[in-house]
């Protein structure tokens, strides 16, 4: 869950005038719950799907707190008390934990909305909490910079310390559990160890006239909106600006990474929420906004919808997939893995996991499979004399670099050529940071099919890929989607 933290300390709270129950539903939008007419007087700060995506938590800016199961969009529960900024489900869904303007964290049973036990310790508002990966610890930061980490069985403070008066408005753990990775309104991004504080690294965005930022699930990225109208995508670690990305005709005011990181979705001040892909740096899908300001959005676990929560205490579900479009064929679904168009690439992607078995073998074929009298032909013509045969070369092998790896590794080892050696080491590096070449684009592309399909021909090829070279970043991303499903099997 990410959402608009501070907004809730820096705006005054005006409410927006009713809005008819029979108003329709915008371009995207599946439901709206939660109207006026029926519920509550403030806007929704808070929005966070359960772990399985079947039930969606929000809370409002009245003290409110509600839970809807997505299947019947009936509540299941509501309870009321302080004003909750920041709410969060625990990995297996098992436990809720709610905080806000009093400082006080709460735990409580999803099943039946009651309180479970009580953290006391913060004397600021609390703006973001976050469980551990194995749910045992949470991890909270208040308005004054202080971050506090709490034994859930018994209560207890692990730990506890402060950045300095600043305001958070990301905070993650990292998969290992060892850090706390986090953005801050003064632009930073700091990684804490989760046990003293200590910090490991820090670098600084420097992001024009900032509203807000968010850190990527693995902490290798950040996006940040803005008064201008560019959403901007920086590299955490060193705080490089990687990409502007332009299309919002106002002020956007929240920003929000997919569980799998692949999607970043920005809401505006024009009415719009767009889905900007990742790896391509390109907007895949455009819906239209209710005349109400989004106080705070959240992707479901499996990134199948959006939930966008209104200042006029309304929350929008948004469909993602049903908006996509799929492509006609497996040729038309392998070009489209590869154009620079999102949204093209989204089509493909439904028409290889529409066709499920079938699809992940199509994948496998074209990915894994290579001539290797042919690679080691265009191996040796990396040392050609002639420049345009060195550069075909490089391109062909770029174009086989997941099935070729062994070969090129061998080469790289055994080549007395200075020239050869610094084509395949660029081959096998690859660019690690967004955006992408059209051959990487269609390999993390092709990895994000893969774990849609999830059976287990797709498994199969997403373990050859992730034995590309570390640092290419579909072997990233395959190694990340084998976690991310074997988590799924563990719940």
């Amino acid at each position: 869950m990410r959402v608009v933290g501070w907004i809730r300390y820096v705006l005054p709270l005006v409410l927006c005038l009713a809005t008819s129950a029979e108003e329709p539903l915008p371009r995207g939008a599946i439901a709206r719950l939660g109207m006026p007419v029926q519920g509550w007087e403030g806007g929704v700060l808070g929005v966070a799907f359960s772990p399985d995506s079947r039930a969606l938590l929000a809370s409002s800016a009245d003290g409110g707190l509600r839970l809807w199961d997505l299947g019947t969009q009936q509540p299941l529960w509501e309870s009321k008390g302080s004003p909750r900024q920041s709410i969060a489900f625990s990995p297996d869904g098992s436990i809720i934990a709610s905080a806000g303007e009093d400082g006080v964290v709460r735990l409580i049973d999803p099943k039946t909305g009651k309180q479970t036990r009580v953290l006391e310790g913060h004397a600021a508002p609390v703006l973001r909490l976050a469980f551990d990966p194995g749910g045992k610890l949470l991890a909270s930061a208040d308005m004054s910079g202080a971050v506090r980490v709490w034994d859930v069985a018994d209560g207890s403070t692990r730990s506890n310390w402060s950045v300095g008066g600043q305001i958070v408005w990301d905070l993650s753990w990292s998969e290992e559990g060892s850090t706390l990775d986090s953005t801050w309104a003064d632009g930073t991004v700091r990684i804490l160890d989760s046990s003293t504080g200590e910090e490991r690294a820090r670098c600084t965005c420097d992001i024009p006239l900032r509203t807000a930022m968010a850190l990527s699930p693995d902490a290798r990225l950040v996006a940040s909106a803005e008064e201008g109208f560019a959403v901007r995508l920086w590299d955490a670690t060193t705080g490089k600006e990687l990409a502007a990305w332009m299309g919002h005709e106002r002020c956007t005011h929240s920003v929000v990474f997919s569980s799998d990181g692949r999607l970043v979705a920005s809401a505006s001040k024009d009415r719009t929420v767009r889905f900007w892909e990742v790896a391509s740096g390109q907007c895949a899908l455009v819906f239209p906004l209710p005349e109400s300001l989004v106080w705070s959005v959240s992707f479901s676990t499996n990134r199948a919808l959006l939930a966008a929560g209104l200042q006029d205490g309304t929350v929008v579900l948004y469909d993602l997939r049903g908006a996509q479009v799929s492509a006609a064929s497996m040729e038309d679904a392998w070009k489209a893995l590869g154009a620079p168009d999102a949204a093209g690439a989204m089509g493909g992607i439904e028409w290889l996991v529409s066709h499920g078995d079938r699809g992940a073998e199509e994948l496998g074929a074209r990915l894994l499979a290579f001539d290797e009298a042919h690679v080691r032909g265009w191996i040796d013509a990396l040392d050609d004399d002639e420049i345009k045969v060195r550069e075909k070369a490089t391109e062909e092998l770029t174009r086989v670099r997941i099935a070729a790896g062994n070969l090129l590794r061998d080469a790289l080892e055994r080549s007395a050529s200075a020239e050869a050696r610094a084509r395949i080491r660029a081959i096998l590096e690859a660019t690690s940071m967004p955006p992408y070449s059209d051959e990487t684009l269609r390999a993390v592309r092709a990895v994000e099919a893969l774990e849609r399909i999830g059976t287990e021909p797709a498994q199969r090829v997403l373990r050859e890929i992730a034995k590309s070279p570390h640092v290419a970043p579909e072997a990233g991303a395959a190694a990340s989607a084998l976690r991310r499903l074997e988590t799924v099997r563990g719940r």
